[in-house]
């Protein structure tokens, strides 16, 4: 009886171990800004940040004009954004919260 219940502790506390190493493990939604000139659209200047803390991550400049209402260019930006997480995701998972 006395073993049947530590084997369940055991169970439990590995079971709330893994779950708290993988919420832990879970990336952070980034939130992006483009940033073009109104008159001058030679470039544009993606903003990067986390959503949660609003902390600037980086910043990508482009040459030419994005227009975020076109789905070519926001799949772009997308993809972009996906890099970025991934970056950060291979630099240290384990302390990134």
């Amino acid at each position: 009886m006395k073993t049947s219940m530590n084997l369940k502790a055991t169970f439990l506390f590995v079971l709330l171990g893994t779950s708290a190493l993988y919420a832990q493990n879970q990336s952070k939604p980034l939130t992006w800004v483009v940033e073009t000139n109104r008159y001058n659209r030679t470039y544009s200047i993606i903003h990067i940040y986390e959503d949660t803390t609003n902390t600037l991550l980086k910043d990508i400049t482009l040459q030419g004009y994005l227009n975020i209402r076109k789905k070519s260019h926001k799949r772009k930006i997308e993809k972009m954004v996906a890099d970025v997480q991934r970056e950060l995701d291979q630099v240290n998972p384990l302390t990134r919260k």
